[in-house]
């Protein structure tokens, strides 16, 4: 007599929005996924679809973590296969990374202005460049929420 495994899926119907959220619900993965089947993986090598085999609930699948070799998966409830976002908590994640680091660069102190034309922000220490500016050139991308 094969034993039917309760689902755990009407517990967590929230997206993760913050890192914190993220590594909670890493923590939680595995039960949820206990009673999961893979349907498709997306394009993305983090990011996968499942379906809970007891309720039919869609779950998108993605290791925001995953230069820890694979990292943990990190499960989020998805109406349909549609909205699912591949990579979206790993957005999240260097989301917050970068304005983490952003507050790091200091001050702009000056008493020179930014290196860029039109920009008259005072530049930060051991830089010709204003925060802004600083972390564009680092980064290749805006500041987050900017």
């Amino acid at each position: 007599m094969r034993i039917k495994k309760k689902c755990v899926c009407q517990q967590h119907p929230d997206t993760p929005e913050t890192i914190d959220a993220i590594r909670e619900r890493c923590g939680q993965a595995s039960p949820i996924l206990a009673t999961c089947d893979r349907l498709m993986k997306f394009k993305s090598s983090r990011t996968c679809l499942t379906q809970c085999r007891v309720c039919g609930t869609l779950w998108c699948v993605e290791y925001p973590f995953g230069e820890t070799h694979g990292g943990a998966a990190c499960p989020y409830a998805v109406a349909t296969p549609k909205n699912a976002k591949p990579d979206r908590l790993f957005k999240v994640r260097r989301s917050e990374e970068d304005l983490a680091w952003f507050h790091t660069l200091g001050p702009e102190c000056g008493p020179q202005v930014c290196g860029c034309r039109n920009c008259d922000r005072l530049r930060i220490r051991q830089s010709k460049y204003c925060t802004v500016h600083y972390f564009r050139r680092v980064k290749g991308y805006r500041v987050p929420g900017t």
